[in-house]
């Protein structure tokens, strides 16, 4: 008989889905990438919008007396990846204790461009040609539940979660949080969630449309 040896269980905090096949199936729609957009346009993640021009504080790119600023804004905003129960650990090596498993972790890359302008009467216009550009990685962790629990039992299983999913250098991204669930929460449960930076969504018609595609009959594969 198989039992669960993560730190989250020995607390008490069991997943009552771990059996639950819809809890898989969830899961997998949660990464599909027209799915995976949505849900990070509901958690506040894009494109970023173009910032306030500031200056490059340099006499040198002063030209015909208009001072050249630069601004920073998201060209693109495009799903990456997915990683399904990805495992949350403390430690390294015969010192490693698992926390638990995210559910789903989506990956988005952000193509961003700092623009240089100058500033003149009759708007911004490029100052020198030589914007930069770059990618920025964004993470979004989302925790499914079917059966309805408490919200201080969710809130508990994610700041454990998110106290040891902590970037360990500068350069890697924070992860946001999202609670997908199977019941529509009432609003002091949605308010509880949000107040602690989670985002929350229902699994709901889109959902139940992807669970009639896993009934279909699969095609036949090939056997050799």
């Amino acid at each position: 008989m198989s039992t669960d040896r993560t730190m989250l269980a020995r607390f008490g905090f069991a997943d009552p889905d771990r059996k639950v096949p819809e809890h898989d199936a969830a899961c997998q729609y949660l990464a599909q990438p027209d799915v995976a957009l949505k849900v990070a346009s509901i958690a506040g993640l894009g494109p970023r919008p173009a910032s306030k021009p500031v200056s490059r504080g340099h006499s040198t790119y002063v030209i015909d007396d208009a001072p050249c600023m630069t601004y920073t804004v998201g060209e693109r905003f495009d799903f990456h990846h997915a990683r399904l129960e990805l495992a949350i650990q403390k430690g390294s090596g015969q010192y490693a204790t698992t926390i638990g498993f995210v559910d789903t972790v989506l990956y988005f890359n952000e193509a961003v461009r700092s623009v240089h302008t100058q500033v003149r009467s009759t708007g911004y216009q490029p100052c020198d040609g030589k914007d930069d550009t770059w990618t920025d990685q964004h993470v979004l962790a989302c925790e499914v539940k079917i059966t309805r629990l408490p919200v201080g039992d969710l809130l508990r299983q994610l700041h454990l979660y998110a106290e040891y999913a902590r970037p360990q250098y500068s350069h890697e991204p924070t992860f946001r949080w999202l609670a997908a669930l199977r019941w529509q929460p009432s609003e002091v449960e949605r308010r509880a969630l949000e107040n602690e930076r989670i985002a929350v969504v229902t699994l709901g018609a889109g959902f139940d449309a992807f669970l009639a595609t896993l009934r279909t009959p699969p095609t036949p594969v090939d056997s050799i």
